[in-house]
C-alpha cells in the first residue's frame, strides 16, 4: 500500500509504503506519513480497509431425481458467491470437463432440471471470496426416474419406493430381487410402494433381511387384465444394514 501527499512549497520527497500481512479483518488499518524536501514529516494518517487472505472452503452433495439433480453445499463465511458448472461425466478435454455455467449466486442449493435420465453429469461447485480466492468441490450425479431411496442407499428399515409417473400408465409392476432372485412382484396403481419386513410371494414367506436389493419398475398400460406393459422405467438398488 502506498501513501501520497502534496507540498506546494518544497515538494514531497517520499511517502511511506506500509505492509499488512494479517490477521484477516473487516476493519484492518495501517498508518502512513509523507516527508517533504525540507525534511518535514506529516502526522501519521490511518487508512482502514477489509483484509481477507484465507481461501474459502466448500463442500457439496447431490440428490438424484427424475430428470433433475439437486445440489446442496456448505461454504465458509468468507464466501462471497458460488458458481456451478455442469459437464457430461465422459468429457475428456480440460475445457469440456468444466462445461458451462448453470448457476451463480449466494444461495445454498440449486435444482438442475430438464436433464436426461441415466446420463451422468459432473458438477464443479466454486466458492469465491471477496478477495477473489477460490475453492471448488466436484460432484457426479445421474438423474433417475427411480428416486427414492437414493441409489445404493444404506438403510436400517424397509424403504418407501418412489418413482416418476409415466404418461398413460394406469398401474405399475414393481419387482424386488435379492442375489438375482425375484422375491416380490406387485402392481400398485400409484407411484410409490412401502416395503415391509415380511410378505408372501408365490406361496412362500419372505423377509427383508440384511443384504443388497435391486428393484425394477414397469408401467402398466390399459386394463390390468390385458397384462400390457411399457418399457422398463428403470432399476435401482439399496442395501439393508444389519
Amino acid at each position: 500500500m502506498t501513501f501520497q501527499g502534496v507540498d506546494a512549497t518544497s515538494g514531497v520527497a517520499a511517502c511511506s509504503v506500509p505492509a499488512y500481512a494479517g490477521p484477516d479483518s473487516g476493519a484492518a488499518s495501517v498508518a502512513g506519513t509523507c516527508r517533504d524536501n525540507a525534511g518535514n514529516t506529516s502526522p501519521a494518517q490511518p487508512y482502514g480497509f477489509k483484509y481477507d487472505a484465507t481461501t474459502p472452503t466448500i463442500h457439496a452433495s447431490s440428490s438424484e431425481l427424475n430428470e433433475t439433480v439437486v445440489l446442496r453445499w456448505t461454504a465458509s463465511s468468507n464466501t462471497k458467491s458460488v458458481s456451478i458448472h455442469r459437464a457430461p461425466a465422459f468429457a475428456k478435454s480440460t475445457r469440456a470437463k468444466l462445461g458451462r455455467r448453470v448457476y451463480e449466486g449466494g444461495g445454498k442449493a440449486f435444482r438442475d432440471k430438464r436433464l436426461r435420465n441415466g446420463v451422468s453429469y459432473r458438477y464443479t461447485v466454486f466458492a469465491v471470496s471477496r478477495a477473489g480466492l477460490v475453492d471448488s468441490a466436484k460432484v457426479e450425479a445421474t438423474p433417475t426416474p427411480l428416486f427414492s431411496p437414493a441409489r445404493n442407499a444404506l438403510l436400517r428399515r424397509p424403504p418407501l419406493l418412489r418413482w416418476a409417473p409415466v404418461r398413460g400408465a394406469t398401474y405399475y409392476n414393481v419387482q424386488l430381487r435379492r442375489n438375482g432372485k425375484k422375491i416380490l412382484s406387485v402392481w400398485p396403481v400409484g407411484t410409490s410402494l412401502q416395503l415391509h419386513w415380511r410378505w408372501r410371494f408365490q406361496h412362500r414367506r419372505y423377509r427383508l433381511s440384511p443384504g443388497c436389493y435391486v428393484w425394477y419398475v414397469w408401467p402398466g398400460l390399459g386394463d390390468p387384465a390385458a397384462v400390457r406393459f411399457g418399457q422398463l422405467l428403470g432399476h435401482s438398488g439399496f442395501t439393508l444394514e444389519g
